[in-house]
């Protein structure tokens, strides 16, 4: 062949670099605006290799009070800012990537994108970034659904530290049963959000890779709480403070795991057990019934389960499905 000039040799380069982005973008989320995928920053000046932690949860699960662990730990916090911004809107809340690209970085973002009280909250934290050496703590009221990080940088996605919450449904309901006004005060709204939840893990991992997921049930982390500490810090590359162990002493409530077995009816635990939802969901994250019902000691980790399993390809499967029925607004 003969023998290329420097100028096409540079312009082949350049094109094959393109090619490969453009590809790479298009197998990643068909139809992504690449221009809009490429252009956004992470605008931190954090060194550390954590950015942002993101706490996903459905219901009570403990995320106020894990939320409060990172306070007590000294990081910046940022408490369900999507609160009033997509409510109404399904339960797996499809998040605007104006929203997510708020809360992720720093750059100027609409009065739209987050709740009043969130966007002054992350203000102040964007205001004073370069002093910040603790990476910004965000709590959620409700599962993000995952596709909408395809369309953040990788070096978002890989700067971000997940924790997503699990608790026995029967569990949920008995914390639940004081909250009747609540919009989530029904057994079948559970189960489908507790489902759902756990729908969006083998999704969740492609997305942002599995060393950046952590799974955390209520049933483990609530009878020792200061491995639960542990745990946390070690995800998100942080340490131990006396100031979190200080708070912790008293808090300790291990009977709260099984309180649903003397205070939830027996029609209502029948509701919860053959709900098709829950019983897949309980199926999935080992949660038993009948006399081993309070037997919490091999829950599955869905983090280490291979995404290859049965159960991750039917989570998966799942998902999609129910992308599919709230992108067609029929939720």
């Amino acid at each position: 062949n003969p023998k290329k000039s420097p100028e096409l040799e540079r312009y082949s380069a350049m094109a094959l670099a393109f090619y490969t982005v453009v590809c790479f973008a298009l197998f990643m989320e068909p139809g992504l605006s690449l221009l809009h995928s490429v252009d956004q920053k992470l605008a931190t000046n954090l060194t550390d290799e954590t950015a942002r932690v993101q706490i996903l949860s459905m219901g009570r699960v403990g995320s106020c009070f894990t939320l409060e662990l990172f306070a007590q730990s000294g990081y910046p916090t940022l408490f369900e800012p999507l609160g009033g911004i997509i409510e109404g809107s399904g339960t797996l809340g499809v998040t605007p990537v104006e929203s997510l690209t708020c809360l992720y970085t720093c750059d100027p973002c609409s009065s739209s994108a987050l709740n009043e009280e969130a966007l002054q909250d992350r203000q102040d934290y964007c205001d004073t970034l370069s002093d910040q050496t603790k990476p910004l703590v965000i709590k959620d009221i409700r599962m993000l659904d995952p596709e909408g990080f395809v369309a953040l940088p990788l070096e978002v996605r890989t700067k971000t530290k997940f924790i997503l919450l699990l608790r026995d449904p029967r569990g949920v309901w008995e914390s639940l049963m004081p909250y009747y006004t609540w919009a989530i005060h029904s057994i079948p709204l559970i189960c489908e959000e507790l489902y759902l939840e756990a729908s969006t893990v083998p999704r969740l991992r492609q997305i942002v890779g599995d060393e950046n997921v952590l799974v955390a049930s209520f049933e483990e982390w609530s009878q020792d709480l200061e491995g639960y500490v542990a745990k946390l810090m070690n995800h998100v590359n942080g340490s131990v403070s006396q100031s979190v162990l200080e708070y912790i002493a008293d808090k300790a409530d291990p009977a709260a795991a099984t309180r649903w077995l003397e205070a939830v009816s027996e029609s209502d635990l029948t509701e919860i057990e053959v709900d098709e939802n829950c019983k897949k969901y309980m199926e999935i994250a080992g949660y038993k019934t009948g006399p081993e019902s309070t037997d919490y000691s091999a829950l599955t980790n869905l983090v280490t389960l291979p995404l290859s399993d049965e159960r991750m390809i039917r989570l998966r499967q799942d998902y999609d499905i129910a992308r599919l029925i709230l992108k067609a607004g029929t939720k």
